[in-house]
């Protein structure tokens, strides 16, 4: 460094006082306002710079990220030489090593020129205020006059991991971008990020994934226990969980968690001894659970064929229930609710293929009257568009079961696997995305 500009820097230190020490910590924290806040003026000393003021540039403190641009000899900038002064060891983005370098930490492209040309100090300015991302004018000054976009350079990096979740420093360029992290992290915490930042359309984007259960699932068996004889209720609805029951009648039958799944890590597997015994689950009453609209989705594996065993039956006898079998009389799908002793049905033409996973969804909408669906595999199978019964018609249940029959029918032989309950109607595109979420 030349005698004139190393005086000058001295003459910086001294007079910055406390308020120089300020704003360098302020820079290492992160403010990102190094480069604004630094004495270039005074360090400068224009007249004393000369022609080559830029050089002094180099004198600015690495600790405070823009000092350097203060380097810059005032109005030596001019002389062009300034601008390389900015790039000086500490780089801060005070490229703008010109005189007015040390505004160039907000001002990015001001310098005097020179200061984009010393861009590169931008990398350590990014760094310094990378913090800065979310101070935004740090950023900006990121990579020296040109570097508006230095926000992004390193300085982006660093405002990532301050999670420039400043709107200013997501501006900028990458840091930003990736900073709208913060907390939506590269949006990919996705799942709940996206709240993340204000930044970030990156991280926003991915963020609309929400991991929170919807409001609407009331009851949700993922049936992924190992052992036990409880099913746990991972709903998030109020009053949650109600944790459903495995229970054995009868003679021959067994009830219990097995490997062989479609969706997670366990099933719930049931096997059955004809109308002797088998294996169900005891779940709760849907009269206040899901009273008016209501669906109902789940994956099935039969291992047996036999008609009229139920994937559920939920009710207190034979005239007043609501179920699904896997076979009626001609061993086709069908689902049904009654009260009074009046049925209204919805039967399809499907036949389920045994010892495969197939998956069900019974849709109910509110209002009377409305039209039931029936689909399988993701595909609607089947409709009733003179359907009025909903599940607050059946009032208080006691006799809901997964896998067992209200009347004197065969226990399920096969496994069960996801098993939801929606006070809600789902479309069919919510149905299909159930299908697919294997």
């Amino acid at each position: 460094m030349r005698a004139p500009v190393r005086f000058a820097l001295v003459s910086a230190l001294i007079f910055g006082g406390a308020a120089g020490c300020q704003y360098d910590y302020e820079a290492l924290m992160g403010a990102g306002n190094g480069g604004a806040h630094a004495n270039p003026g005074t360090a400068g000393g224009p007249g004393i710079a000369g022609t080559t003021g830029g050089d002094g540039g180099s004198g600015g403190s690495p600790m405070s990220s823009g000092t350097a641009g203060a380097g810059g000899g005032g109005a030596a900038g001019a002389t062009g030489e300034g601008g390389e002064a900015g790039s000086g060891s500490a780089g801060s983005g005070a490229g703008g090593g010109a005189g007015m370098g040390g505004r160039t930490g907000s001002a990015g492209g001001s310098g005097a020129g020179g200061a984009g040309a010393t861009g590169g100090a931008g990398a350590v300015g990014g760094a310094a205020g990378g913090r800065g991302g979310a101070s935004g004018s740090a950023g900006v000054g990121g990579r020296g006059g040109n570097g508006g976009g230095s926000g992004g350079g390193q300085a982006g990096a660093a405002g990532r991991a301050a999670g420039g979740g400043s709107g200013s420093a997501g501006a900028a360029g990458r840091g930003g971008a990736s900073g709208g992290g913060g907390s939506g992290a590269m949006g990919g915490g996705g799942v709940s990020g996206g709240a993340g930042g204000n930044a970030g359309a990156a991280g926003g984007g991915a963020g609309s994934g929400g991991g929170r259960p919807d409001p609407d699932l009331v009851l949700w068996y993922k049936f992924d226990e190992v052992s036990g004889t409880i099913a746990a209720d991972s709903s998030a609805a109020t009053g949650a969980p109600r944790n459903g029951t495995l229970v054995t009648a009868g003679s021959g039958g067994a009830v219990a968690f097995a490997t062989n799944h479609q969706v997670g890590t366990h099933a719930v597997s049931l096997t059955a001894n004809g109308t002797t015994g088998g294996g169900y689950v005891l779940v709760p009453s849907l009269h206040d659970l899901a009273p008016a609209a209501l669906t109902i989705s789940t994956w099935v594996y039969v291992t047996t064929s036999q008609r009229w065993q139920r994937v559920f039956d939920l009710g207190n006898s034979t005239a007043s229930n609501l179920g699904l079998t896997t076979q009626n009389a001609t061993d086709q799908v069908r689902f049904f609710i009654r009260t009074g002793g009046v049925e209204q049905p919805i039967n399809t033409t499907v036949v389920l293929s045994p010892s495969a996973w197939h998956h069900l969804a019974v849709v109910l909408p509110e209002g009377s009257p409305y039209t039931g669906l029936l689909y399988v595999d993701g595909v609607l199978a089947a409709t009733n568009p003179a359907m009025t019964f909903h599940a607050a018609d059946l009032g208080a249940t006691v006799n809901n079961y997964l896998g067992r029959s209200q009347f004197v029918d065969p226990y399920f032989a096969g496994l069960l696997d996801d098993f939801r309950v929606y006070r809600r109607a789902l479309s069919a595109e919510q149905i299909a995305g159930l299908f697919s979420a294997r």
